[in-house]
């Protein structure tokens, strides 16, 4: 797969072309362009299937860059954008551009790395999840959320700690999750551990006590608290 890299600082450029291992992950020794004007006259005489830019450059911004491809290029690329601001306004416009991806500088090889393995996977349909229309719809580094959650789910979980984990902006991760779940992360996580418990209460093999500590609850009170709040009852009340 082509990849066009597009950052104003050479030093980032030649890193990133230089220490990330392109062709073990299924990609092409990547172009470079050094503005975004050059950039999109590259752009246009070939496609890509991957533009990795930085958000601020001089006379055109990376987002602008990015709104001026969306109108030019038949063939939409995927977009990953660099970016030394951990701000919500960045994540927020990038995301109404469909800006796939977000990651803050200075960039890591391995975080880069995971990105473009997330957008490997994204753009060769791979995926192990089944077959539903809902899960089919979401963006792959949200199914990889999912995923965690469901492996995960006793342990303390935060959108910091995802975002370290998949090496995405905390900011746009929070953002994309609300926009592909309908919910906040602490929503989901909730309403995960209390399915959980559910189950485990159907089975009646566990105290109440141990069920809180097995989904993720230090003390029964708060459990129970939590689990009013979503059924409505306590769980000793609860009715199978």
């Amino acid at each position: 797969m082509k990849v066009l890299l597009v950052d104003d600082e050479w030093i980032q450029l030649r890193g990133l072309s230089r220490h990330v291992e392109w062709e073990k992950i299924g990609y092409e020794q990547p172009n470079c362009a050094d503005n975004a004007a050059l950039a999109i006259h590259m752009a246009e005489k070939q496609m890509y299937d991957v533009i990795i830019a930085d958000v601020t450059m001089p006379q055109m911004t990376g987002l602008e860059m990015i709104r001026h491809m969306r109108k030019s290029l038949s063939k939409q690329p995927v977009f990953v954008i660099l970016s030394g601001y951990d701000e919500f306004s960045y994540a927020q416009e990038a995301i109404s551009l469909g800006v796939r991806y977000y990651v803050l500088k200075p960039v890591k090889v391995e975080e880069i790395t995971q990105v473009l393995q997330n957008v490997y996977l994204e753009l060769n349909g791979i995926t192990t999840i089944g077959e539903e229309n809902a899960i089919k719809k979401m963006h792959p580094v949200i199914v990889q959320v999912i995923r965690y959650i469901e492996k995960e789910y006793q342990s303390p979980i935060t959108i910091q700690l995802l975002a370290d984990q998949f090496a995405i902006n905390s900011s746009y991760l929070s953002t994309l999750f609300k926009q592909n779940m309908g919910m906040n992360l602490s929503s989901y996580l909730t309403k995960t551990r209390m399915k959980k418990a559910v189950e485990l209460l159907e089975s009646g093999k566990y105290r109440i006590s141990d069920i809180a500590e097995i989904v993720g609850y230090k003390t029964s009170a708060y459990f129970a608290e939590q689990f009013k709040k979503e059924y409505g009852c306590n769980p000793k009340d609860y009715k199978f």
